[in-house]
């Protein structure tokens, strides 16, 4: 019963997820308009009245979209101005699969993942050596006995190790 009851919770969260349209991606018009498409920008604005060059899939290469003043994207027909637009609303010259005009763009990311990319690695603090022994090293209560032989200024031995653990 548990069992049941988790997946039908992940499938409403999930359709439900999937039901809220992202910002700074395609989106589908819903009702008369479910055939068409509109381009949001992560500032809440959208694509109208001209060309745009989007990197929808943010694979780095932009492609030139022509939207009417509504904001919807133009597709498979000839735009106001005399060019072409294939099925996906992308202008072309010649073939509408091989003629799609492209130019190269730098990815933009979303704010998740731009903070993932900037995220530095963490340091790492390699301890300071003399003479092969570490400074500042602090035990682990192995209460290990020393060999009596006296350390130099910085440096710790096995006594130490002893005294710190309250044993003489």
């Amino acid at each position: 019963m548990k069992k049941t009851n988790l997946v039908a919770t992940l499938a409403i969260a999930m359709s439900v997820m999937a039901a809220i349209p992202a910002m700074a991606n395609w989106n589908m018009g819903q009702g008369e308009n479910s055939n068409r498409w509109w381009y949001g920008n992560e500032d809440g604005s959208w694509c109208h009245s001209g060309w745009f060059w989007l990197d929808g899939n943010r694979d780095g290469l932009a492609e030139c979209y022509y939207f009417d003043d509504a904001g919807w994207a133009l597709m498979d027909t000839t735009t106001p101005d005399g060019y072409t637009v294939n099925a996906d609303g992308a202008w072309y010259v010649g073939d509408p699969d091989e003629g799609v005009k492209e130019k190269e763009v730098e990815v933009q990311y979303e704010q998740a993942e731009q903070d993932a990319i900037n995220k530095k690695k963490p340091v790492v603090k390699v301890p300071e050596k003399k003479n092969g022994v570490m400074k500042n090293y602090k035990p682990r209560g192995t209460g290990i006995q020393g060999s009596g032989v006296t350390p130099k200024t910085g440096e710790v031995n096995a006594a130490d190790f002893s005294r710190e653990q309250g044993k003489n």
